[in-house]
Formats: structure tokens, sequence, C-alpha cells
């Protein structure tokens, strides 16, 4: 039984190194792929040997970074910025045209990281339109970190920003910054930007970030897919990058408050774990590529022993052996097949493995998830409907069905909910941005106007022109403990509700932080443990 655990052993590890094989070549073409966009820019080790103008005439004996660019021709003010904020340097900036052997200084003075510095200007003509812009600073000698620095040309004559702090536009009707798109990280290497006009430059790419991480990319400009935001707060960030090497950043913050449909949650789970997928793809895919191999190869091998067995007094009355042209790769491959069995077996099963599996994990996580929850209460607000340590079910497939369905789910007037409140302002004792999870009877339903006054509560809608008392010889009338303080007037949006606890004098709920929104319902709760 010992050597058949160890031969087990030996025959995972055997296929898992496999996979690590083609997975590693696979990242290497990942890695190269990456590599290779990146390197657009040349540097001053290029200059050599693409026999374009080096810097040489300036005689410069300060630390360097320069850059190759093209521009129209035209008058530009010349803007200069360091790469790391806090940092300070006294810089001086020259320009060598491709056809000129003169190296023109453009200006000198102090920049730093925190915003642009203008040193001066420079005319082009079409004969000097392209050249080397060099940066140059005795300072940057202890400031390795400084790179990469910035030149910005920005023309006299059709300026598009005036750049301070940062070059301020206004893109898609939205605030944004012009920056350079960057390039090579070499030491010597500087960034370079024209600036020119969004709405005549032609557009490469459009990266979406959420809190400074990659979301996803797209080839036009449009608004942000939300579906990749999820509750709370969040820094999302556009950047546009032009074929001109400059981009465009729209900077925005989103407070979603709490989200809770679950196409927004299928999305942003295969999203969010899109590598572990494409993981578990590539992996089964080697396996299955495998199993096919050994299945054919078996095919093979099965046919040429009935050609061996069923020709061979035909081919040789005198029943001497003439060998088989394959017979050698078939004796391979047969004790290849004989020693691993195991596998030939799971192949066959592989496709059904990997469907139970995968149909296991998605039937838990939506029972687990999208189905019923539990609750245990914590505080008087729902007394004496409920009370501290009832567990409440909560049933979620109202909710769940509706929004597969691209629907509100709406609860019932007079139903108790759970909600998750995010950022509630009554809670003083939670955490800032932390989410507070309520349970409260739904009292007044979206579009309708509420009128709190001397413990009634009064809702008025298209039906009830002159209002009612949603509380009137209801069940839940008995258990209410009524509040003699509350004054509110309020009509609800399309996508609201207010709610109220049955312990009213102890109930922080919409009379306090106000409607809640349909989106922050997590489910309604159909019964409990008391």
């Amino acid at each position: 039984m010992a050597k058949t655990n160890k031969t087990n052993k030996t025959k995972w590890i055997s296929i898992a190194l496999i996979v690590l094989f083609f997975a590693s070549i696979l990242s290497l073409f990942g890695l190269s792929r990456v590599a290779t966009a990146q390197n657009s820019e040349l540097s001053t080790s290029d200059l050599a040997a693409t026999g374009l103008p080096s810097v040489s005439n300036c005689a410069l004996t300060q630390t360097a970074y320069t850059a190759l660019t093209q521009a129209q021709p035209d008058v530009y003010d010349i803007y200069v910025r360091l790469g790391l904020k806090g940092q300070a340097a006294d810089v001086s900036v020259y320009f060598q045209g491709f056809s000129s052997t003169t190296c023109l200084k453009i200006g000198e003075g102090q920049v730093n990281a925190n915003g642009w510095t203008r040193l001066g200007n420079l005319t082009l003509d079409q004969a000097n339109a392209f050249g080397t812009y060099t940066l140059a600073s005795s300072t940057l000698q202890s400031l390795p970190t400084a790179n990469r620095p910035t030149v910005m040309l920005v023309s006299q004559t059709r300026p598009v920003c005036q750049p301070t702090d940062e070059c301020r536009i206004v893109l898609d009707g939205k605030p944004a910054v012009l920056r350079a798109s960057g390039g090579l990280l070499g030491s010597a290497a500087l960034n370079t930007v024209v600036i020119k006009d969004p709405t005549q430059d032609t557009i490469s790419q459009v990266d979406y970030y959420v809190d400074n991480k990659p979301a996803y990319s797209s080839k036009a400009l449009e608004s942000f897919d939300m579906r990749y935001v999820s509750s709370g707060e969040h820094q999302l960030h556009t950047v546009v990058t032009y074929n001109s090497k400059q981009q465009a950043v729209i900077s925005e913050s989103v407070d979603r408050g709490y989200v809770d449909d679950i196409n927004n949650w299928i999305f942003s789970y295969f999203t969010s774990k899109k590598d572990i997928w494409t993981a578990v793809g590539i992996t089964s895919g080697i396996l299955i590529l495998l199993g096919l191999i050994l299945h054919f190869t078996r095919k093979l091998y099965t046919r040429h022993l009935w050609k061996k067995t069923h020709y061979a007094e035909q081919l040789n009355p005198a029943n001497e052996h003439i060998p088989h042209p394959l017979e050698s790769v078939s004796r391979f491959y047969a004790a290849l097949l004989r020693s691993h069995q195991w596998l030939i077996s799971f192949m066959r099963h592989l496709p059904v493995i990997i469907a139970s599996t995968v149909l296991a994990i998605l039937v838990f996580g939506f029972l687990a998830r999208w189905s019923v929850q539990l609750y245990t209460v914590d505080g008087p607000s729902m007394n004496s409907t409920y009370k501290t340590g009832d567990l409440l079910f909560v049933n979620k497939l109202g909710k769940t069905i509706t929004g597969a369905l691209g629907k509100q789910f709406i609860p019932g007037r007079g139903e108790v909910v759970v909600f998750k409140k995010q950022r509630n302002v009554a809670f003083e004792s939670v955490e800032a941005n932390a989410p507070t999870f309520l349970v409260k009877r739904v009292v007044g339903l979206p579009g309708e106007r509420v009128v709190v006054k001397n413990s009634e509560i009064i809702v008025i809608n298209q039906q009830n022109p002159a209002g009612f008392n949603p509380d009137k010889d209801k069940p839940w009338s008995a258990q209410l403990h009524l509040s003699q303080l509350d004054d509110v007037d309020i009509t609800l949006a399309a996508d609201e509700l207010f709610m109220v606890g049955d312990n009213r004098p102890e109930s922080i709920d919409s009379r306090t932080f106000g409607p809640v929104k349909l989106h922050e319902i997590i489910g309604s709760v159909p019964w409990a443990i008391k």
C-alpha cells in the first residue's frame, strides 16, 4: 500500500511539473509583450546609433536628461517639472535642432515637483521643429530619484492651458489635467510633452482606474463603468492617452453607499478574480490537450494491434517476425499507457469533474449570498417585536430575482427589512465609512410624502391625498412604543424608503438619518427565532 501511495504522489508531481512548464512558457510570452509595448521612446544612448543629433555641442559637465521630440512650427512657452513630490533643483534647459549644430539655451531657474515653472520660450520653424531637448543640473546629481523630469511645450498662439500646479482643461464636460505619457525609465531619459488641444488629437487608448488599481481599458472615452466600483468611497481615474504622447487625466471621487445587486456581484466577482479563472482555464486546457494526445495515441496503438492480429497470417504465412514500422513507437506508448491508466481514467471524467466543481461553487455561493442570510438582533430599536439576541432569517430571493431582471426591489409597506447604512452620521461611535446593519420597518414607499408629528405618521400619496396612518389597525400596532418628539415632513425620491423602528423613542431611523436607498436593502425578514 505504501508503494502505491508513493507512485501516485510521483505521478501527481510529474503532472504538476508539466503544468508549471507550460504556464512558465505562457508567462514568458506575456512579459515579452509588456516589455515591447513599453519601449516607445529613444534615450540618450540610442542617439548615436540612429545618427540623430546629440548634446555634445552644449559641452555640459552637469547631470543631463535628454529626449528627442517632434513639434509643429510655432512659438512655445517652455515649462519644467521634476518627477518626485517635494524635490527642488536649479536647472538649465537646452535645445538642438536636427539640422543645426548650435546648442540653444532656452532658460534656467529653480524648479520643483509640485507644479510647472516657466523657464523661457522657444521659436521653432520647419527646419528645427525636430530636435533634442536637454535638462541639465548639478543639483540633480544628489537627487537620483528626480527621474523623470518633464519639459512641457505650450503654444503661445494657441494656448490650451496656463500651467501652474497642473495644465488644467475641461474634457467631456469634466475637469482634467494634461500630462506627459512617459516612456523609458533610464537615468538619462527626459519626459517631453507638446500640449495639443485634445479635440484635435486622436485617442490611442483609455485606461480606467479604481483607487489607483487598473480596472479596464477601451479605445474611446466613455462614462466610467460603475460595475467595476464596489460599495463605499473610491477615487476614480480615467487616463486618456493620445497619439501625440500626451495624456489627459480625469479624477473624481464617488461614494456608492451600499450596493447589493446580483448582476453587479457576478460581474465584480469574475473580473476581480480573472487571474484565477485564467489560470484555471489554462490548466484545464493543458490537461484536456494531454488527455486528447493520450486518447489518440491509444487509438493508434489499438489500430496497430488489430492490423497485426488480423493480417499476420496473410502477410507472413511462415509466421516469421516482421517488425512493423510503428512497432517500436507502439511499445513505448503501450508502456506509457499501462503506467498511466489512472491519468486516462481521470481525463475521461475531467469534463464531469470540472463541471461539478464549478456548479458546486456557484450553487454554494448563490445560496450563501443571494437566498437566505442570518442576522442577530443587537439593540432595543425593534422592541418588543424583536429583541436583542433574536435570530432573523433574511429572505434575499426577492431582491435577487428583481435584480436579475434589471428592476428595483421594493419591499411592501409594513415589512421588516435589514439594510446596510454606509455613512451614518447618527452613529458617532462607528468608525468612519464603516457600514452599519440595521433592522427597521417600512412605512413610506418611493414617491410618497411622509409627515411625522406628535408621535403619529401620516403618509400622503396619489391614492390617499388626505393621508393615512400606516400603523393603524396593523398587527404590529400593539407592539409600538411611540415618541412625542418627532417633527418630519419629507417627500421620498423614486429610489427611497422611509424606515422606522417599532420602539420609536429609542430607534435611530429615517427620522434621524433620512430616507434609505433601495440599493441599500439586503432583504426582508419573514420570521425569526426568539
